[in-house]
């Protein structure tokens, strides 16, 4: 069922643009994908915050203190293109699939040609006693930064909830101002989604080396402190004393636009081979994107994505089959590659394991 919008007066509907909801680097790839694909035709991307596009990726080395501001924006070319209006600081707040419009924060009805949904996902926020105290931070955004950046000179011991990628990179960007960070992952090793127990391992010493504290097979039970975050209590039965937690638990697809109008979802939003919800004029990509059953939290198979939609777009008959969940990077210096199924849950009957061990590096 569409969405009951109020009356708003119109936004100038004579050439309806392609309106992408989302201006993280899924959204703005697609924008920069259909600059290419589509240079004639207006583009309108929509961002919750209030600042310029960004490379979230790369927070946690603005975090660390090793990149500036300007280094994580985004290509300024796109942002100049008269093609491209930007509503930054705005959220779309109610489609109107039967009009073809969308609602925004600012109290237009703005027509679209196509949407394109890129709306990402949010931090998941566990269900732990004290998890409302002062102290506890997300670490997602630009705004999420600025607070850790702040809190930096404040707290003696810092406690990191999940060792993922983002748990470690939230880790390590802390301990770079010598702060005491203890990291705790309910799984056996580090990176579970991402590292078999031998790669898991040599991570865990490596991090180690490096200041890190890290506490495996347990979860928190609780956070106590009176007003503020005084320490963390752990399944374990070990109480871990502390000023700050940060939350790596995961992320949540946003996807509550999409479900008030009306759009089929399970974990994200569901799309087929061309990135089409049920709706052929609304698409979906990136962390709040489902396809094929799979729901992926990385940057680039939103890049991946982001390309497949705009060819669509654009008249192409491109097929996304999907985007490979391996691991190439570096983490806390260490280059960490991973491809395949990894964990022992994932594997099959008849999967086969071969490994190779050499020079300190797993394979």
């Amino acid at each position: 069922m569409a969405a009951v919008l109020p009356e708003y007066p119109l936004a100038d509907p004579a050439t309806p643009p392609i309106v992408i909801v989302g201006s993280g680097p899924a959204g703005m790839h697609v924008a920069a994908a259909l600059a290419r694909g589509l240079p004639g035709t207006p583009r309108l991307v929509y961002g919750d915050e209030p600042c310029e596009p960004y490379d979230r990726a790369r927070l946690s080395a603005f975090l660390a203190g090793e990149l500036r501001w300007e280094s994580l924006a985004m290509d300024p070319a796109l942002l100049q293109d008269p093609r491209l209006e930007r509503r930054f600081g705005c959220s779309v707040t109610a489609i109107d699939r039967a009009a073809r419009n969308v609602l925004d924060s600012w109290g237009r009805i703005q027509p679209y040609s196509k949407l394109v949904l890129a709306t990402g996902a949010r931090p998941h926020v566990p269900r732990i006693p004290g998890i409302t105290l002062a102290g506890v931070f997300t670490f997602r955004d630009f705004g999420d930064a600025q607070r850790l950046i702040a809190r930096r000179a404040r707290t003696r011991r810092t406690v990191v909830l999940g060792g993922g990628l983002f748990g470690l990179q939230a880790a390590r960007a802390m301990r770079r101002s010598r702060i005491e960070v203890v990291v705790i992952e309910h799984c056996a090793g580090l990176m579970p989604r991402h590292l078999d127990p031998v790669a898991a391992a040599l991570l865990k010493e490596h991090v180690e080396r490096a200041g890190l504290r890290v506490v495996l097979n347990t979860g928190v039970r609780s956070i106590y402190g009176d007003t503020r975050v005084a320490g963390v209590r752990l399944m374990s039965g070990e109480d871990i004393a502390c000023d700050t937690i940060i939350l790596a638990t995961g992320l949540r697809p946003r996807v509550e636009l999409a479900i008030a109008a009306g759009l089929p979802v399970r974990s994200g939003i569901r799309v087929d081979d061309q990135l089409r919800t049920v709706d052929p004029d609304i698409h979906a990509v990136g962390e709040c994107a489902e396809h094929r059953g799979v729901v992926y939290g990385l940057a680039w198979p939103g890049r991946e994505q982001a390309q497949a939609v705009a060819a669509v777009l654009a008249g192409e008959q491109r097929i996304y089959q999907g985007s490979s969940s391996g691991l190439d990077m570096q983490i806390s210096g260490l280059p960490v590659f991973s491809a395949g199924r990894v964990a022992p849950e994932q594997l099959g009957d008849g999967d086969h394991e071969l490994a190779y061990q050499g020079r300190g590096v797993a394979q």
